[in-house]
């Protein structure tokens, strides 16, 4: 029962769900930074392609 008592408790839940965030976060914003970084390239890469057939 004590166990129960335990998890339902919500500061320990709260405390779970900080470190997660915590844990999580930065990974999700390197792999976001490096998705948006991948597609400024491609972007780069077309705009350049393009000027280069125009030229």
């Amino acid at each position: 029962m004590s166990m129960f008592e335990h998890l339902n408790r919500p500061q320990i839940r709260r405390d779970r769900l900080r470190d997660l965030s915590a844990r999580i976060l930065p990974g999700l914003g390197a792999f976001l930074l490096i998705i948006a970084a991948l597609y400024l390239a491609f972007l780069f890469g077309q705009f350049h392609g393009a000027m280069q057939r125009v030229w």
